[in-house]
């Protein structure tokens, strides 16, 4: 049980963490309207494949300059107040908070709170029938490889129409002219689902 303790305490102590950072990080350097400079972080490995990024100020960008992977915090702070004269205590903790959040320091940020969102937003029905609906729409029923050119040609001749207004409504008022038609010949009685015996 004590090993549990002293790993918690190791970890929790800020002083001793030593940020290492993921190889293949890339940086930009860019400037605002008023001709200030700013920089831009990639993590190319975090967010999926996507890429997840970070936005730092010059002295920001001196304090990462520093994390070499053998340096502690502590080490940072004194190697800045020694190259730079200021003591970057509170700029250090958010540039670290930064960059351990978007997994510059090699573990992704687990996405805690889009579960969580996502389950409170699943207590409102609204929220699951669109959630069942937009299901449906993805649902891969049948695929149709090489389509772009029959749907170009159904496009050029006259498929265009039907995104403009008067091609919408016309196609809205034939959907809801198909579901009256529909429900009136359901409740004629005329195209039974199956029949015994005459019924």
């Amino acid at each position: 049980m004590e090993g549990i303790w002293s790993v918690l305490r190791e970890r929790l102590d800020y002083a001793s963490f030593v940020p290492r950072l993921v190889p293949d990080i890339e940086r930009a350097e860019l400037r605002r309207r008023d001709g200030s400079t700013y920089y831009v972080l990639k993590n190319p490995r975090g967010g999926r494949g996507a890429g997840l990024y970070a936005r730092l100020e010059p002295e920001d960008l001196r304090l990462v300059d520093l994390m070499d992977g053998v340096r502690s915090v502590q080490d940072i702070l004194v190697a800045h107040l020694d190259r730079h004269g200021s003591f970057a205590l509170d700029r250090l903790a958010r540039v670290t908070a930064v960059l351990g959040a978007n997994g510059f320091f090699g573990e992704e940020r687990p996405a805690i709170y889009e579960k969580l969102a996502a389950r409170r937003a699943m207590r409102d029905p609204l929220t699951r029938i669109s959630m069942l609906l937009r299901k449906l729409i993805m649902w891969d029923i049948a695929r149709w490889n090489n389509a772009e050119r029959v749907v170009d040609v159904a496009y050029r001749l006259g498929g265009r129409l039907a995104f403009t207004r008067i091609g919408g409504t016309l196609l809205v008022v034939l959907a809801l002219a198909g579901i009256v038609i529909w429900v009136r010949e359901l409740g004629a009685g005329r195209h039974g689902l199956g029949k015994v015996q005459d019924s």
